[in-house]
């Protein structure tokens, strides 16, 4: 796996039994939750079941980087996706904010 600034960390922490939960890779798990996002953002304006739903995934997704992160540090290694992800989480909760 080629990781553009921490050497082998990707493939270390793609590796990790942290990285498979319910024996699905999270890169995986992660693409899903972002393709609802997107796909809620397409719902007209105004709908506020989107709006909830749209901020409680952003939640949800903010943690699950954070607690990404944590597990990474645990291990010593760190993947540069997983890291970007985790530091532009704040700007997708801001950004969905908005949305309203």
């Amino acid at each position: 796996m080629w990781c553009p600034l921490l050497a082998d960390g990707c493939q270390a922490v793609a590796d990790a039994p942290f990285a498979h939960p319910y024996d699905i890779p999270d890169g995986y798990i992660g693409a899903a939750l972002y393709g609802v996002i997107l796909a809620l953002l397409f719902v007209p304006h105004g709908r506020r079941w989107a709006w909830i739903a749209l901020v409680a995934l952003g939640v949800f997704a903010t943690y699950a980087n954070v607690k990404g992160v944590y597990d990474m540090a645990k291990l010593g290694a760190f993947c540069t996706y997983c890291v970007f992800a985790t530091a532009t989480a704040p700007l997708l909760l801001w950004l969905i904010w908005r949305v309203r």
